[in-house]
């Protein structure tokens, strides 16, 4: 459980415990979607010139149809170093796409990630936990600043 994980830092121990108490008191369902589970630039070939498609998204071998919006937003957003700005934006149609509020951003993420760490047989655990701090500083970075601009109008 990602509560109980000591390598990983407080605010993502406590946001998963708080996440987890929600799930069980059903006060919270998260939205399930399709989730590659690793999708980052490396994982998108563009096609050449005059293909039907664009580009394709390849190694599916991790991807589900019962994941979680937001994690596989954050891993791509990260590995193609997109402005804040733009990220921003893009997670305001993300959110309206889903009905959701900026706050359902992270306990998502985290949903994403305690499902990936009951499946660790050829993941490293010192990996995961570098991946869980990067990929929940970046959602809670990103849920902060959308709030942000709402409150500013």
């Amino acid at each position: 459980m990602l509560a109980e994980n000591s390598n990983l830092p407080g605010r993502v121990k406590q946001t998963a415990a708080e996440t987890s108490e929600q799930l069980r008191l059903g006060r919270w369902r998260p939205v399930q979607t399709v989730q590659h589970s690793d999708l980052w630039m490396g994982n998108i070939m563009y096609a050449p010139r005059g293909s039907a498609w664009s580009f394709s998204v390849i190694d599916w071998a991790g991807a589900t149809v019962n994941g979680f919006p937001f994690f596989d937003f954050c891993r791509f957003c990260l590995s193609c170093s997109t402005s804040a700005h733009l990220t921003r934006r893009k997670l305001l149609r993300l959110l309206a796409a889903l009905e959701l509020e900026h706050d359902a951003v992270v306990p998502h993420v985290l949903c994403s990630l305690a499902r990936m760490q009951r499946n660790l047989e050829n993941f490293p655990e010192e990996l995961f936990c570098e991946m869980v701090a990067q990929t929940t500083r970046f959602a809670f970075d990103l849920a902060e600043g959308v709030a942000s601009d709402y409150r500013q109008g």
